[in-house]
């Protein structure tokens, strides 16, 4: 999930309670620049990069440069953003993995015809072991051995989820956290049996009346999340990776550091850019 205000007038927006009264924007959002008052439609157009922040293709764009290979190219609009994951970002997606994915060949073979094209077995042993196949290392996390339908679907659970909406969300934030204000965020509220937090999961928290809802809407009021008292959320910054965790529990909000993984998704990575798909 990403929330980016394009817009400069605050005057209509929301507010999270009646004596939160909208504020201006912080001074150094006062200049308005012309990108800012565009329509999406012009910058969608015009293959910029604003609300999805990753570059829409124009007609007859060779599509084998994927998301790692164009973050150089970014035109970002100058506003500060949220962005997001929830614990269980793959779960969804493997299904079609039950019936023919059992052994250790089988899951070389299926994610290298998927994700890394012309990748040999050589070519993927670390990630192998960077994702193994035992259940408790898999998705649903931190679930142990339980939801483990077939000998590969929880470890097809845990990196396609990093492959196509972590790691993505990381490299983003490793490149442009340095020079935009950036707030990074983790739902693990409200657990689906059998799934953990599943993909768009979140949605039910921030279109709800949850504390989510609340940074959200001061967000669009004033550029930061922040009240004046309760729990904190810190810029992202590639050296504290702070991120503010909703989950469920004596302690629904807290502040933890977003590195699960991580050596995972370097992998990922790297493979990206030798095996484009």
């Amino acid at each position: 999930m990403v929330v980016v205000v394009f817009e400069d007038d605050f005057s209509e927006r929301p507010t999270a309670t009646s004596s939160m009264a909208p504020a201006p924007p912080p001074s150094s959002m006062s200049t308005t620049t012309s990108r800012r008052h565009r329509d999406l439609k012009t910058l969608f157009n015009g293959n910029e990069v604003a609300g999805f922040l990753f570059q829409f293709p124009t007609p007859g764009t060779d599509m084998s440069s994927r998301t790692s290979t164009t973050t150089h190219a970014f035109d970002l609009a100058d506003v500060p953003f949220i962005i997001g994951n929830v614990k269980d970002e793959g779960v969804l997606f493997a299904l079609d993995s039950f019936n023919n994915i059992t052994t250790d060949d089988d899951f070389v073979s299926y994610i290298s015809q998927r994700s890394f094209p012309g990748a040999s077995p050589a070519d993927l042993q670390k990630l192998l072991q960077l994702y193994p196949a035992a259940p408790a290392a898999g998705s649903p996390f931190g679930t142990g051995s339980a939801y483990a339908y077939t000998p590969q679907y929880k470890r097809i659970n845990a990196l396609q989820g990093d492959w196509f909406f972590v790691a993505p969300r990381r490299l983003l934030l490793e490149r442009i956290s340095s020079t935009h204000t950036a707030y990074d965020f983790l739902s693990a509220r409200v657990n689906v049996p059998t799934l953990g937090y599943p993909h768009a999961h979140d949605l039910l928290l921030a279109f709800a009346p949850d504390d989510m809802t609340d940074y959200f809407i001061r967000f669009v009021n004033t550029l930061d999340p922040n009240a004046d008292t309760g729990v904190q959320w810190p810029r992202y910054d590639t050296t504290a990776r702070a991120t503010l965790k909703f989950g469920d529990g004596d302690v629904p909000l807290s502040i933890i550091v977003d590195d699960e993984r991580l050596a995972g998704m370097r992998e990922l990575s790297a493979l990206s850019l030798r095996f484009p798909a």
